[in-house]
């Protein structure tokens, strides 16, 4: 599939010429000549690249461009084309709004080989990113850690007096269901049903156990908000390491198969005795 350009600038000459050395080369152009025939564009059709000229009619306006395109569509690369590059502040402020910056006049080829560069530093980039499922796999005993750390750092808990092994329970069980879970692409219905059994009964077990340990249900569930909090803390801190076209399907497993798992704990340990398997 040929890489979309969006290019905009105000001279219709190199309106012309460049956009057709461009589609010769393989890439695929819209044009437009103001910023609002650009935003128009950035609103209804889909780019891999913006190159727009820094000044369209007034001073600056291409950082509208740019900013409307980071907007709606941050995954498009931004490259301004400039005739000003020896003012420090001009070139200051274009390194901070865009990804790039060419000089003008440049040749077509310098032009087209930044397009490459910066297309093809992006699909390395994608395809080096992780999915939820790995960076979990990765950092299993960094969760389990940070999580033992905040349960206690907690009064309540530590009025239970238990033992780290103790606290930590079946969460290594409840890590692997997660990245499972995942890894299977299981839907909201299928969260409960496709439990494993193993982690099923770890999470009735587990129920039943904190029922002994002295835990009310404000405490089971303060756990397990706990764990989503050390989750959602992991991915914040990761979130240029993860592929992000499958990142909030992915949560949204992992919060279903969290519930799931509750829901078990849940039950048992309202129940005060483990649920016989069928």
């Amino acid at each position: 599939m040929k890489s979309r350009v969006l290019f905009v600038d105000d001279e219709s000459a190199i309106r012309v010429t460049l956009p057709a050395i461009l589609e010769m080369r393989g890439f695929e152009v819209a044009v437009a000549a103001t910023v609002p025939e650009a935003l128009d564009a950035i609103r209804s059709q889909k780019f891999d690249v913006l190159l727009s000229d820094l000044n369209i009619g007034e001073p600056g306006d291409g950082f509208t461009v740019v900013s409307a395109m980071r907007r709606t569509q941050p995954s498009c690369r931004t490259i301004i084309l400039t005739g000003f590059p020896d003012f420090d502040k001009a070139l200051r402020s274009i390194k901070e709004q865009a990804d790039d910056y060419v000089v003008k006049p440049s040749s077509p080829d310098i032009i087209v080989d930044m397009l490459q560069r910066r297309l093809g530093a992006e699909k390395t980039l994608a395809a080096e990113r992780m999915s939820l499922s790995a960076l979990f796999r990765h950092n299993r005993n960094l969760i389990i850690n940070r999580w033992l750390g905040d349960v206690k750092s907690r009064p309540e808990f530590e009025a239970l007096e238990l033992s780290d092994d103790e606290l930590i329970d079946h969460l290594p069980i409840v890590m692997d269901e997660l990245i499972l879970a995942i890894d299977n692409e299981r839907n909201e219905i299928a969260a409960l049903e496709e439990l494993t059994d193993g982690a099923r009964a770890a999470a009735q077990k587990h129920g039943k156990v904190r029922r002994q340990q002295g835990y009310s249900i404000q405490l089971l569930l303060k756990e397990v908000r706990l764990l989503q909090k050390e989750i959602l803390k992991l991915v914040h801190e990761n979130l240029l390491a993860i592929e992000m076209s499958s990142m909030v399907q992915q949560l949204m497993i992992a919060a279903d198969t969290l519930e799931a798992l509750f829901g078990e704990s849940l039950t048992t340990h309202a129940k005060g005795r483990t649920v016989i398997q069928k």
